[in-house]
């Protein structure tokens, strides 16, 4: 399907399995557009990190670069008047590593001891690039904010000391901003009645664990805002037939429950004045 403007319109081409091609108006298309320039056509987000995209391509080529071509080493063995050649020098090396730092770790950290010939030093490894290669996650960081998704979500960093709390800010932040752009094309092009709408239910992304489902269809049932069968309803009981107390009516009976209260009042005493 391939969206086409058309003045201030928009047209859908959509190509028919047997090649044909169909022209749909707006009105027969449901089109969600979580950006968009001029209210038609939608833009991905991925568009606002072109740059950065292109940074990180080049960070990373440059890390390969490094690893791959660079001369990486921990240390450097100079041999004093000596011309070595590339068998000599690996058979130098092989035995330079077995007597000062064998696999198993038996010479780890020992004392290096050399005769007047050898010279050894140390290479430190170069922090810049560790620092680069410990902040490769840049580009996830940078999709995570452009799709409003925060880090934790994408394995990155946890900066929320709870579930529900970083499901209750997934909904804030995140998906409450797709649930809009769904929920708006519903209602303009599925609903002739414009008093009704779409909601979605994202109450199971605040249930972090049973104990606290449990309390809080209790709290709403107590609140009167569920029936105790909704309430079953929701923690996946079956319905039962519910005891009542007489104590309790409706706010619009009130007035009439008084009133006979008054008439059975009147009435009795009547009769005893009588007798």
């Amino acid at each position: 399907m391939e969206p086409q403007k058309d003045d201030d319109s928009l047209i859908y081409i959509v190509n028919e399995t047997d090649k044909k091609e169909r022209e749909l108006s707006s009105k027969d298309v449901l089109h969600f557009k979580y950006f968009s320039q001029d209210g038609l056509v939608g833009i991905s987000p991925l568009n606002s990190l072109k740059d950065e995209l292109d940074i990180q391509r080049a960070g990373n080529k440059t890390l390969f670069n490094f690893f791959s071509r660079g001369v990486n080493s921990n240390g450097i063995l100079k041999v004093n008047k000596a011309d070595l050649d590339v068998e000599s020098k690996q058979a130098i090396r092989k035995k330079f590593e077995e007597e000062n730092g064998s696999s198993n770790g038996d010479n780890a950290l020992r004392t290096i001891i050399l005769d007047d010939t050898m010279e050894y030093k140390s290479i430190e490894v170069n922090t810049e690039v560790l620092k680069l290669v410990n902040s490769n996650d840049w580009t996830t960081k940078q999709i995570a904010k452009a799709f409003g998704i925060s880090t934790d979500r994408l394995g990155v960093e946890n900066q929320h000391s709870s579930t529900v709390q970083s499901n209750l800010m997934y909904i804030q932040n995140t998906l409450g901003h797709y649930l809009m752009v769904f929920t708006s094309e519903f209602k303009r092009k599925l609903l002739r009645n414009k008093k009704q709408s779409f909601r979605f239910n994202t109450e199971r992304l605040l249930e972090s664990d049973p104990v606290n489902r449990l309390e809080t269809t209790i709290k709403a049932v107590q609140g009167s805002l569920l029936t105790v069968n909704e309430g079953r309803r929701k923690l996946g009981l079956p319905d039962m037939r519910l005891l009542a107390s007489l104590n309790y009516t409706y706010l619009d009976n009130l007035e009439k429950y008084q009133n006979s209260r008054r008439i059975y009042d009147g009435g009795k005493q009547g009769k005893e004045i009588d007798g």
